[in-house]
């Protein structure tokens, strides 16, 4: 294939093969209570207001999370699409998008590097969790950074300074990363250009990039504050500190199976980028060495969110190593070079389709609601448009309360905010109800629950049951 002239075609192929391939995997809901928290977010508190100081209607807890992929499913919503159906479009689009994003990116080496940067950003996308986990803000926030990598290579700053700005007000642990690779690239710089050379182009991009991000500057501070003071919620996912293991290198860096974080094809290609890149692209070397590290290494706080990052750093020097290949390989003759290539680019190409199958027929969890739940929520929705508190015996109860619009005594707030008594007392009183379905009148008064979910018969003469699909049953508390 003439990279010049029909490169352009591989980012959209690859676009659409993980479109479809992601399909598999949010068809007909999404494995996890992520993208119902994120519905929340989109649907309940965005409406309340654009700029949330907590998670009302859902909770009093203080609200923190990054809002920009929660501002634009709102938007999205306004075309008349549910917003839970837009959160899970628009996450659907930012996976497909990352080939895209690294076509972006690899145009600023050349028109082959484009295209390998695409093929290569399209199979680690689908090497990370982080899309069949439904954290969707962190993919947008990635798509981001990877454009963001375009312009700093092409020195545009002021341009590169506003999608930093986007970053942070996309996802948290993104932006820390994003603010490393950003020091390591002035860092060389001011190596190669001088120290006065850059100083004008460092204060230029900080101060742009503070003012696209401003808006949620008081809210990082506060995360910080509740990091530093171990107040957040986020501590039930800190990992215990230093090297991950010998089976987990072995399982993300050297396998040959679907679902390595990079594999042994893939870790070749990219030691062989990195040779070539010790001396021509210094830069892609570093982020990928920082990279790895932490993935090796744990540092707690950081969720195991480093191994997600590999699908950043390494896309660029496979896409090096794979070009180095192929200049050591030009003696070979072309029938056996194609068929070569074929075979190693036909075992890669198979990895999104292969894990998204693989992780709709093993990973599918309670959170996820059955089709009759769904189809019993939907009916709630239409039938009663009026907020009002449900409660399901089940940890579907979260996507339930988001398809039939009503407000869930468990609505799953994110971990990085600092939870308050009243939100801890309404989940252990939730927990209360749900144990052998003991529906303590008083509890559900103080909660005012309008709305039961569950497979129980509820015998009470203030419960009217209004609906059940398939032994899942809907009442209606009249008090």
């Amino acid at each position: 294939m003439n990279a010049g002239r029909y490169g352009i075609v591989v980012p959209f192929a690859m676009f659409f093969y993980l479109l479809i391939s992601g399909y598999k995997i949010i068809d007909p809901f999404p494995l996890t209570y992520d993208p119902a928290l994120h519905s929340e977010i989109a649907g309940g508190v965005m409406r309340h207001s654009l700029i949330p100081s907590t998670w009302a209607p859902f909770a009093d807890v203080m609200f923190t999370y990054p809002p920009l992929f929660h501002w634009m499913s709102y938007a999205i919503s306004y075309t008349g699409i549910e917003t839970y159906r837009s959160v899970i479009l628009l996450g659907l689009f930012s996976y497909a998008f990352f080939p895209v994003a690294f076509y972006i990116y690899g145009s600023a080496f050349g028109r082959k590097e484009a295209v390998l940067f695409s093929f290569f950003g399209a199979v680690q996308a689908s090497l990370i969790e982080v899309f069949a986990a439904g954290e969707y803000p962190q993919l947008l926030s990635m798509n981001l950074l990877v454009v963001m990598l375009y312009f700093l290579r092409k020195e545009n700053y002021p341009v590169a300074a506003v999608f930093s700005g986007l970053v942070l007000l996309s996802h948290t642990f993104t932006a820390l990363y994003a603010a490393v690779l950003i020091t390591i690239h002035f860092f060389l710089s001011i190596r190669r250009n001088g120290k006065r050379t850059e100083i004008k182009s460092v204060l230029t991009f900080l101060s742009i990039a503070l003012l696209v991000s401003l808006i949620w500057v008081p809210k990082y501070l506060q995360i910080a504050d509740n990091a530093i003071n171990r107040r957040w919620e986020n501590t039930i996912w800190y990992y215990k500190a230093g090297f991950v293991g010998i089976d987990s290198i072995n399982n993300w860096f050297f396998s040959l199976m679907p679902g390595a974080r990079i594999g042994l094809m893939m870790f070749f290609f990219s030691v062989v980028g990195a040779a070539y890149a010790h001396k021509q692209r210094r830069y892609q070397l570093w982020v990928f060495l920082f990279t790895a590290a932490f993935t090796i290494f744990h540092i707690p706080g950081t969720q195991y969110k480093f191994p997600d990052m590999l699908a950043v750093a390494v896309p660029p020097l496979a896409a090096f190593g794979t070009v180095i290949a192929m200049k050591q390989t030009r003696r070979v003759q072309k029938f056996a070079r194609f068929i070569m290539a074929g075979i190693l680019f036909a075992f890669l190409f198979i990895n999104p389709y292969t894990n998204a199958t693989n992780l709709r027929n093993c990973c599918v969890s309670d959170d996820a609601p059955s089709n009759d739940e769904a189809r019993l929520a939907m009916w709630l929705e239409n039938t009663d448009k009026a907020p009002s508190v449900l409660v399901a015996d089940g940890k579907y109860e979260v996507w339930f309360a988001v398809i039939a619009n009503k407000y869930p005594m468990n609505p799953r707030v994110s971990e990085l905010e600092v939870f308050t008594d009243k939100y801890r007392e309404m989940v252990s009183d939730r927990q209360k109800l749900i144990g052998e379905m003991d529906l303590d009148s008083d509890l559900l008064d103080k909660w005012n629950v309008s709305y039961v979910v569950t497979e129980f018969d509820l015998k009470p003469p203030d419960f009217q049951l209004l609906k059940e699909e398939n032994g899942t049953k809907l009442y209606k508390r009249y008090v």
